[in-house]
């Protein structure tokens, strides 16, 4: 099963920032009602970290903060 799963995941990581648009999730938290400052970690980095944390099968913060330049400590993820 491992081995079918994988091509799935390559794909899902390729097709989910044409999915899943920085404005499609701000829309998202506000008609949540959330608000929010614009700082490194806004709601579209979040989500997209988590994502990204979720499909590495789900690895720690600590890596997930190496994933791009980021200037944040896992703490703060």
């Amino acid at each position: 099963m491992h081995l079918h799963i994988m091509p799935v995941l390559a794909r899902l990581r390729q097709d989910i920032s044409e999915i899943l648009t920085p404005e499609s999730i701000r829309e998202a938290c506000r008609r949540a009602g959330y608000s929010w400052r614009n700082r490194k970690l806004d709601p579209v980095a979040t989500v997209t970290l988590f994502l990204l944390q979720i499909l590495h099968a789900n690895t720690a913060c600590q890596q997930v903060v190496q994933f791009g330049q980021w200037a944040f400590s896992a703490t703060a993820y």
